[in-house]
């Protein structure tokens, strides 16, 4: 999981560091990003599952809104 938000880091640091060289902040963020463990049901996900669940559904949208904070 460590490597996911290693890659997440970058991602938003580059992302940001893109749209301020050539759009400025943005106004309105939109997140359209959603993960769901595909053919298992919920009582029977992973640890693993559950850990990409969470860090795709709930905290990479906080982290991209305070990626852009002033």
């Amino acid at each position: 999981m460590r490597r996911v938000h290693e890659r997440l880091r970058e991602a938003l640091r580059v992302t940001r560091e893109t749209l301020d060289g050539n759009v400025g902040t943005p106004d309105v963020i939109v997140n359209n990003a959603a993960y769901i463990a595909g053919g298992v049901k919920a009582e029977d996900e992973t640890p693993e599952q559950i850990a990409m669940t969470l860090q795709v559904n709930l905290v990479s949208p906080i982290r991209l809104v305070q990626a852009f904070q002033p």
